[in-house]
Parts: C-alpha cells; sequence; structure tokens
C-alpha cells in the first residue's frame, strides 16, 4: 500500500451516482459499480472500496435530487490516515485486498470533493 495525492480539482472526479434503485454506486475515479447493499466486511473502515482502482470512498454531498434512487453524490475521500502507528497525508492505494481486510489502517480524516477547485 501507499500514499497517494488527493485530487485538487472537481474535474478529474467522476460524480457518485446511484444506479439500479440505489443497490449500486459507482466508483468516483474508473466509474465501476460497485454493490452498495453488501453489509460492509472491513471492521474499522466504513467507506467503500474499488476493486479496480484499489482506493476507498464514499457518498459525499449531494449535488443533485434527481428522484428517491438516483441521486448525485460528490465523493467523500480519504485525506489523512495510519498504519502501523505512521501518519499519512494523501490518500491510499492498496496493493491488494488483504491489505484492507488486516484491519490495521485507521481513517483519521476525509474530504468531500465539493471542496477542490472547479
Amino acid at each position: 500500500m501507499k500514499n497517494i495525492d488527493i485530487p485538487t480539482h472537481q474535474k478529474d472526479i467522476h460524480f457518485i451516482t446511484t444506479p439500479q434503485g440505489a443497490n449500486y454506486i459507482t466508483c468516483p475515479f474508473c466509474n465501476e459499480w460497485i454493490d452498495s447493499s453488501d453489509d460492509n466486511y472491513f471492521e474499522n473502515i466504513e467507506m467503500e472500496y474499488c476493486a479496480h482502482c484499489k482506493i476507498l470512498f464514499d457518498l459525499g454531498c449531494v449535488y443533485a435530487e434527481l428522484g428517491c434512487t438516483d441521486d448525485i453524490y460528490y465523493a467523500k475521500l480519504v485525506s489523512k490516515w495510519e498504519y502501523n502507528g505512521e501518519v499519512h497525508d494523501g490518500m491510499i492505494l492498496f496493493d491488494n485486498y488483504i491489505e484492507l481486510a488486516d484491519n490495521k489502517i485507521k481513517i483519521l480524516e476525509t474530504i468531500c470533493t465539493c471542496k477542490l477547485k472547479l
């Protein structure tokens, strides 16, 4: 796992959508669908994991309300995290799923992409 920079502009990130009646959400980087109906299987992390991008994210502020389940959201990204007592500023890029499942990561701060430059 390594630390990567948080994007600085909104144009570098997709909005998160909730297709299929909000059973899925889309990754803000690759736009892949992620099954959000599964219970979170990480003991200490309340965020979604994109297996394609190998990052954590969550729903941020509402960008547009389009109906009962078809809203559009900004993304909430990790901005500060701790692993084995070492604190990092930025996002986590995982090498593999096992690093996330070992439950040694603490999310210290997040940022909503609505706060990024236009």
